[in-house]
């Protein structure tokens, strides 16, 4: 039983950080896509968001590093990006 309090305190707490604009770049492989910490966001939160709302947003972020490397999949290539140098959560 305390284990689950515990649980979801520290998930209230990242909750709370991620509200704040705090991007959890720490969940993450060290090169993610946009859509990858879109979906980490949205399963902290536990609701979607916006993909256009979400993109602005990120534009003015220090925290990302675009890269020059793209993920092939499917659909067209996506670029790829990492936590800044010194980030921290």
């Amino acid at each position: 039983m305390e284990a689950a309090l515990e649980c979801s305190a520290l998930l209230a707490k990242i909750r709370g950080k991620v509200d704040a604009g705090t991007l959890p770049l720490h969940l993450l492989p060290e090169k993610f896509t946009l859509t990858q910490l879109q979906r980490t966001i949205e399963a902290i939160l536990g609701r979607e968001l916006d993909k256009s709302s979400f993109r602005r947003q990120l534009k003015s972020s220090s925290d990302l590093v675009e890269l020059d490397e793209y993920e092939r999949g499917a659909q067209r290539p996506a670029r790829l990006f990492r936590a800044s140098d010194g980030f921290l959560f």
